[in-house]
Order: structure tokens, then sequence, then C-alpha cells
């Protein structure tokens, strides 16, 4: 899939020449290195996989219902564990002391009858039942109670000779594993020393062979981007519902396979090696290296599988920044539809991740209208219903991080901006508007005015105005959003 996509130039092949072991043949493009082509397989397909391992616990407090969470280290991890199990080795060894104990305790009891084992039969033959046989023993021999129950309750057979010795040697083994414990216990070096044994005894019982290699120190090998990028020159398109693909230079954009209902909404020729932004109607920034657009002939992919828009968030225009081009210095105008923007910086501009970087922050009933690139002295905004404000380019502030910017231009509730550019006061611009032809606009019949004005109303038919173009700009101007694009590259 990879090499069908051209993804990846290095490999012109691959082949599966698996017997009864894994052999995978893959064929190098001339000229290319095989570790570029390695690293490019260990970063984008499976045969190399990272994970990441969260090592957060609870740790003991002096509250033995309450533990602290915490994130461990590896060794802390480690040394937790033990800690733990060291606290289970005791606890075990605890209560096997104490069952010793009061198995030992019964034992004592029998030991202290092994010389008189006739008459403690007799008494209990004489007995009127086991409560009173115990009684009686207790009396007789100053046992405890559970002892004199352990004896009552004894068949005869087991008060022979050889049982009472298997008793004594029993109670001797259990006195010495008693004095063991005991010592073990007052010993935290003992207590590992169990540790390490009941884990041994769990790797032989129940572990297998290491599958892979832990290691120290490794070397990860780096990929470098721009060797997978072959420069092509191709054509961008973008559609109106949201719409990417790149297809050949050679091809019609305006004949691309859409979708029906859909409408072409950015067309460019760029290089596979720029960058194609968006910048949406919520004032998000989104790019992605136009390398990266699905190569096809078909609808292409929908932008949402490659950024994470939010709900009712729309594409409001589109730029391409030149690979290798130093754009220091260059601005761009950001304006929204109730007249607010500002300047911003194309070097501000890149490839982002899947939830793109925001430059501007407009209100809850407002939304990016569009942008265009700064040039020239003076700067104009053109409304919907026809209105035209003029001032000069230094009442637009720049932001760094960008924001809200200032009031451009009066925009009332039934209005909007649809235009803001760069212009020179000699100049003279198309207007495009809905119904009609275009409006020529001369530029030096205009006052120059303040910011924050509504302007004169200077287009009276065809409204809506939908955007504007330079003389010479190219007439293809279908939507309101094309006219806006078409603008910043005249």
């Amino acid at each position: 899939d990879l090499i069908i996509a051209r993804k990846l130039p290095q490999l012109v092949d691959i082949r599966d020449e698996s017997t009864d072991e894994v052999r995978v043949v893959m064929e190098l493009s001339p000229g290319a290195k095989e570790e570029n082509a390695l690293a490019y397989l260990y970063k984008n397909t499976p045969l190399q996989q990272n994970f990441n391992v969260n090592l957060t616990a609870l740790i003991p407090t002096s509250n033995p219902f309450a533990g602290k969470p915490t994130l461990l280290s590896l060794r802390a991890m480690l040394l937790e564990f033990i800690r733990f199990r060291v606290e289970v080795v005791r606890c075990k060894l605890e209560y096997e002391r104490s069952k010793l104990a009061e198995r030992i305790h019964l034992l004592e009891g029998l030991e202290m009858l092994i010389d008189v084992l006739d008459e403690v039969i007799k008494i209990v033959r004489k007995s009127d039942g086991r409560a009173d046989a115990a009684k009686k023993l207790i009396k007789r021999f100053k046992l405890s109670e559970l002892q004199a129950y352990f004896v009552v309750d004894l068949r005869i057979y087991q008060l022979s000779r050889t049982n009472v010795e298997e008793v004594t040697g029993e109670l001797k083994e259990k006195r010495a594993r008693v004095k063991q414990i005991t010592k073990i216990l007052k010993s935290e070096k003992a207590l590992k020393g169990e540790v390490a044994t009941d884990l041994k005894r769990v790797a032989e019982e129940y572990g297998d062979v290491r599958r892979s290699k832990v290691v120290s120190e490794f070397e990860e090998v780096e990929l470098d981007k721009e060797a997978f990028v072959q420069h092509e020159d191709c054509w961008v398109i973008v559609t109106s519902d949201g719409w990417l693909k790149r297809i050949r230079a050679s091809n019609d954009p305006e004949t691309s396979r859409i979708r029906e209902g859909d409408s072409l909404f950015f067309t460019q020729q760029a290089s596979t090696k720029d960058t194609l932004v968006f910048l949406t109607t919520k004032g998000t920034t989104f790019g992605l290296q136009i390398h990266d657009l699905a190569s096809t002939t078909g609808f292409g992919e929908p932008i949402q599988k490659v950024f994470k828009f939010s709900d009712g968030e729309q594409v409001a225009a589109c730029l391409i920044l030149k690979h290798g081009v130093d754009t220091e210095g260059e601005e761009f105008f950001v304006f929204s539809e109730r007249g607010y923007g500002f300047r911003y910086e194309y070097s501000q501009l890149g490839v982002t991740k899947k939830n793109g970087k925001r430059v501007a922050r407009f209100a809850a009933d407002d939304r990016l209208a569009g942008v265009s690139h700064v040039q020239g002295k003076m700067v104009l905004g053109l409304s919907a219903n026809g209105y035209c404000s003029t001032f000069v380019l230094s009442d637009v502030p720049q932001l760094k991080n960008g924001g809200k910017g200032v009031i451009l231009q009066k925009i009332p509730k039934d209005d909007a901006l649809v235009a803001f550019v760069g212009v020179d006061k000699r100049e003279r611009l198309w207007v495009d508007v809905t119904k009609g032809n275009e409006k020529d606009l001369d530029l030096t019949a205009l006052s120059i005015g303040s910011r924050a004005k509504r302007g004169l109303k200077v287009i009276k038919r065809g409204l809506p105005v939908v955007g504007v173009r330079r003389k010479g700009g190219s007439k293809k101007s279908d939507s309101p959003k094309k006219a806006v694009n078409l603008a910043l590259f005249d």
C-alpha cells in the first residue's frame, strides 16, 4: 500500500517469500539507501512498535485503608513491588507460625499424658459424655480446654505407643519450624531471601523463554521526512464539503471528479514539498505537507479524517506555503464577518497536529470570513451589501499570538464583511457580485477614511457582493468563498 500510494520512493517492490520461516524481500530503488527505507518502515508500519507505560500506583500510607496515588520510575516501582512481596511473606510466615503454635499446644497436652495413658482411658470411659470427660481431664492433669477436647476426640488406636511416638516426632519438627520462622521474621535480609526463593520457584514453574530483549542503551533510527518526499508538481484540490486530494499537474482540476452536490472551493498548483494550510470559520489553522494528501482521481478523503474539527467548523480559506521560500516579515490579513481583524505573519503557520492551532478568537456570533495577503499602503474592506471602507495599512495591528483584533469596518447585523485586501491608491479592482457581471471599482475615486466606519455604498446592483479581484486576475468565481481565495494569489 505504501508503494502504491508513493509514500516510500526508496522501494519499488516488496515480496513475501516466506516458507517455514518468515522472509520478506524489499527491492530498493536505484541509488536508494537501505537505512532510509528501514527508518520509514520502523516509523510507519508494525515492523517496530513503541508503547508507553504509565507507572502510576497507590502507595501505602499510615492509613491502612487509603493509598497515595504516585507516578513511579521503573526502579521505584520494582522497589515497591519488593516491599509488597516482603510484607506478603511476613504475613504468610506469621500466619504459619500462629497455626503451628496452635498445633504445638495440642500436641504438648498429649505429650503430658504419654506415661498415664491407661488412667486417661479409664477416666474417659467412666465419664458421662464428651464434655464431662474433658472436664475431668482438665481437673486431673491441668490441661487447657483445647487440649482436653483434643485428647477426648482421639480414637483409641491413636493412643497406641506407635502413634504417640509419631506425635512426639511431629512436635519436635513443628518446634523447629517455629524457631526457624521466628529467626526469619527478625531479619530483613532473611525475609528478602524468602522472597527471592519464592520468585525463583514461580519462574521455574510458570516462566517461559523471553521473546524480546531488554536493553539499557539503544540507537533510535533518525527519520528524515524530506528524504521520503519526492518533488512532484501537482494540483491541490479542496471542495466546499471539505474533501481533499491532489492530482497530476497535467490534469485539469475543473474536470476532476467530486461528489454529487459538492463544488470546488480551492485549487492551486503546488509541489508535493509545499505545505497546505487551512483557516477555519472558528479561527483555527491546520497544516499538512501536500505530499500527505491522497493522490487519487477519485473523491479524495474528508478533512475530518486528517484533522479534528469541532461541530459546525468549516474551512474558510486556504494558503500554500512554498517549500524553501523565506516568509519572514511577510503578513496576511485575518478578518471576520462582523468586521474584526488583524495582521498575522506567515512564519507562524506550518504543519500542525490533529487539533490544529488557534489564531483568531472572535465572538460567539462571529466567524472568520477569510484572509488576504498584505500589500500596498492602503486597505479596502467590502461588505456583502456593497459598502466600501478604505484607510491606511498602519491602522491594522499585527498580533503575534492571534486574538480578536480591532474593528476594521462597522458591519450591521444584516450585513457581513466579505473582502478585506491591501491595495494602492491607483489600483483598480473587479467586484464579483451574485447577479450580473463583475463591477469595476476605481480606487482613485475613493477617499481615504479611518477604520471602524461603515464606509460608502459603492455597489448598488447585483447584490450581494461575494468578493474582489485585482485587474487581470482570474474571473472564475462561482462561489463567494472561492472569490476570496483567488484574491490571495493574484
